[in-house]
C-alpha cells in the first residue's frame, strides 16, 4: 500500500505522468483547469509525494537542465523527504520495507521447503 505525502498545497491530481530525470520522479500532464505545476515521487519505500511548492519544482527543473541528473535527483528528492518530514520517519519507513522483503523471503524459502519434503516423500 502506497501512503501519499504533500510537499506544497495539494491539488487535484488527476492527469497523466512522464517519467522526469530518474524513474522515480514524474511530472503530471493535463489534468483539470486551474491546475497546479505538480511532480509525483515515488519513492523505493512504498511512498508516494506529490510536489507542488514552487521553490521546490524550481530546483527540480534546474536539475533536470544539467546531463545526467538522475543521480544527483535522487539525491536531493530524498534530502527533501528527510528535511520536509524527518530523519526518524525516513529511517522507519526504510526498516518497514526491509522487513517486509524479510517476510516475502521467509515465505519463499517455506513454500520451496515444502515442495521439497512433499517430493521427498512421494505425494506430488
Amino acid at each position: 500500500m502506497s501512503i501519499e505525502k504533500w510537499i506544497g498545497e495539494k491539488d487535484d491530481t488527476s492527469g497523466s505522468y512522464y517519467e522526469r530525470g530518474t524513474p522515480e520522479l514524474r511530472i503530471r500532464k493535463g489534468g483539470s483547469i486551474n491546475s497546479k505545476r505538480l511532480y509525483r515521487f515515488e519513492s523505493r519505500f512504498n511512498e508516494t509525494y506529490y510536489i507542488t511548492e514552487p521553490e521546490t519544482i524550481d530546483v527540480i527543473e534546474n536539475l533536470m537542465k544539467t546531463e545526467d541528473c538522475g543521480a544527483e535527483m535522487v539525491e536531493y528528492l530524498y534530502g527533501l523527504v528527510i528535511r520536509k518530514f524527518g530523519a526518524i520517519e525516513f529511517i522507519t519507513m526504510i526498516g518497514h520495507k526491509i522487513s517486509e522483503q524479510r517476510n516475502e523471503g521467509y515465505l519463499q524459502g517455506k513454500a520451496a521447503k515444502q515442495k521439497e519434503i512433499i517430493k521427498a516423500l512421494g505425494l506430488d
